[in-house]
Order: C-alpha cells, then sequence, then structure tokens
C-alpha cells in the first residue's frame, strides 16, 4: 500500500492527531520559520478535515449531520458578508475622507493629508486580512472538532 493510501484509510481522529504531533511547536522557533510551520499546519490541518468530512459522508449521514454542516455554511457565508460589509464601508469612508480634504497650501501639507489617507488604506487592509485569517482558523479548528465528534459517535441505522 501506498503511503497516500495509507493516510487515506487513516481514522479522522488518528489522523488529526498525527498531524497535530508531527507539526513543530511555532512558538519555539524564529519568526521566519514560525510563519512557515504555521501556514503548513493550516495546511495540514484542511487536508485532515477534507478526510473527515469524506469519512462522515461515506457514513451516509442522518438529516441531523446534514443540518449541521448547512447551518455552518450558512454561518460562515454570514460572517463572509460582515466582512465584505466593514471593507465596503472602509472604503466608502476613505473615499468620503478623500473629497472632504482641506485645500492645503504647501506641498507639505499636501503630502501630509495624502500620506494620513494612505496610512488608513493600509490599516484597512491589515485588519481585512487579519479578520479574513482569524475566521478561517476558527471554521478550520471548530470544524475540526465538530468532525472529531462525528466520526467519534455512534451513527443512526439508516432506514
Amino acid at each position: 500500500m501506498s503511503n497516500g493510501n495509507a493516510v487515506a484509510a487513516m481514522p479522522f481522529a488518528v489522523l488529526a492527531k498525527t498531524v497535530a504531533d508531527t507539526v513543530a511547536e511555532p512558538a519555539k522557533v524564529s519568526p521566519p520559520l514560525r510563519r512557515t510551520l504555521m501556514i503548513n499546519e493550516a495546511v495540514s490541518r484542511s487536508a485532515a478535515n477534507a478526510l473527515g468530512t469524506v469519512q462522515v459522508l461515506a457514513m451516509r449521514p442522518d438529516p441531523d449531520t446534514l443540518g449541521d454542516l448547512f447551518d455552518m455554511q450558512a454561518a460562515l457565508l454570514e460572517r463572509f458578508r460582515q466582512l465584505d460589509r466593514a471593507w465596503i464601508d472602509g472604503l466608502t469612508q476613505l473615499a468620503q475622507a478623500r473629497l472632504a480634504l482641506r485645500e492645503a497650501n504647501t506641498i507639505s501639507k499636501v503630502m501630509e493629508q495624502e500620506f494620513n489617507l494612505l496610512g488608513q488604506f493600509g490599516t484597512l487592509v491589515a485588519n481585512q486580512i487579519t479578520n479574513t485569517a482569524a475566521l478561517l482558523e476558527s471554521v478550520n479548528v471548530g470544524y475540526a472538532y465538530w468532525l472529531s465528534r462525528k466520526i467519534g459517535a455512534p451513527q443512526s441505522p439508516q432506514t
């Protein structure tokens, strides 16, 4: 059996623990390597979640499980809508601030006003990226927990 088939046949709980055990502790390494390890951990967790999803769906999920999946998707969609609304509101505020700039009579004042707006835009972008990353991390971890509960729980008989 190839290594890929061995991983695919591995129960979700074992796979999730294997992923957790093989990823180094990010806090104990240098910052550049820490970033790489954190990204690798997120990718590994996503792969484990994908395999867990296949296992859940292969067990002929009951209506409660399907309802949970649809509820999680609806909640994620709502959070993305909130992120989108925050982005649009931030851009609108920046556009209004740009239109409301005072007429500067020196180049230094013009530069100050322009770079102030640029800094506000940078903050908006940083907040959007940070909030999106936090949402994706939360979903990834929460979904892994849900999967472990579903896969570990006995399935109701199908009629």
